[in-house]
């Protein structure tokens, strides 16, 4: 896992330091309290202010910072994650959390940001922490939760999912991670259930529709999967992976026509036909699956060498001489 050092109430993975370090230590020369509060928060405007134009901070800037509050330094790092610099923000972080240790929502984005970044030793440490001082901080067990996922710890992580949920049943993410967990242990209808409970918390969500559609199609309910994913689509999303979801479910209701046009709307003509013969392969329909090949060989031969693999598997298996029977019955879309 990550080497760390100490710094501050927090401890910073050696992955971060490269670039976190010049600017802590070009901070640290200006850790006296300013007694004008109002160019405190002028002085953080004015950052924010450069932010948000797309403007670096000068290099006079960067070694006399201005001092700041523990919020507006809070809100700085939050300006940092939404530009997507974890760096920048982790500094204004650990600046916020040495001014007041115990600023539990801060500590969490620290965490937050450390499993973002696989450190889940240090998130652990930082989620702990908070539970120290809050243990009905239900977003630190929901964050040890993500934490024992990422290392493998199912039955460690379901139960910090199930503790987060006792002290707040609106973490919808926490049922999400609790239906993608009990799909990994095939329990579908115990995934159907949380991916269906966060969609009550959380309504129309594209993430949680399409994983409750997964579900049903793994479960065999494949009338229920597509419309868990025509609501996924209906939420707005654009995700071509749910398009696929779609095209397959349709394809084992045998809706071959309507099945093409989703996976055409989620992928290139090729790989449409391609995937529509797949799952005609897996129906034991070969010949079917043999002309979706063809159509996507003929649509760019060059391209899609996928198509050729399967269609001479077919062959290969004693498909090859279908090819004199009439092909009124054995189309593709």
């Amino acid at each position: 896992m990550s080497a760390s050092v100490t710094l501050g109430p927090h401890r910073l993975p050696s992955l971060l330091m490269a670039a976190a370090i010049v600017l802590i230590l070009l901070m640290s020369a200006c850790a006296s309290k300013n007694p004008q509060a109002p160019e405190l928060s002028a002085s953080y405007k004015a950052l924010l202010e450069r932010q948000k134009a797309g403007m670096s901070l000068d290099e006079n800037t960067m070694k006399n910072p201005p001092q700041m509050s523990v919020e507006e330094y809070e809100r700085l790092g939050d300006t940092y994650i939404r530009q997507g610099n974890m760096t920048m923000a982790f500094a204004q972080y650990d600046r916020s959390l040495r001014m007041d240790p115990q600023l539990v929502r801060v500590r969490y984005k620290v965490g937050h940001l450390f499993l973002e970044r696989g450190f889940t030793q240090d998130a652990d440490k930082e989620f702990a922490e908070i539970l120290k001082h809050d243990k009905t901080y239900a977003l630190a067990h929901e964050g040890l939760g993500q934490s024992a996922f990422q290392t493998g710890d199912l039955r460690s992580a379901e139960s910090h999912f199930r503790e987060a949920l006792a002290l707040n049943p609106a973490l919808w993410r926490s049922h999400n991670w609790l239906g993608i967990i009990y799909d990994r242990q095939q329990r579908y209808r115990d995934a159907i259930t949380e991916y269906s409970a966060g969609l009550v918390v959380k309504p129309g969500d594209a993430l949680l529709a399409n994983n409750l559609g997964m579900s049903y199609y793994l479960n065999g309910e494949y009338d229920k999967a597509m419309l868990a994913f025509q609501d996924a689509l209906q939420s707005g999303s654009t995700e071509l992976k749910i398009y696929n979801n779609l095209g397959l479910s349709l394809a084992k209701l045998g809706r071959y026509q309507e099945a093409y046009d989703a996976f055409r709307k989620g992928a290139n003509a090729p790989k449409a036909y391609n995937n529509l013969g797949v799952v005609l392969l897996e129906a034991g329909q070969s010949q079917k699956a043999a002309v979706c090949f063809r159509k996507a060989i003929e649509t760019n031969a060059s391209y899609y060498e996928k198509a050729n693999e399967n269609l001479r598997a077919i062959e290969h298996t004693g498909a090859k001489g279908m090819w004199g029977k009439s092909q009124s019955d054995v189309a593709c879309p």
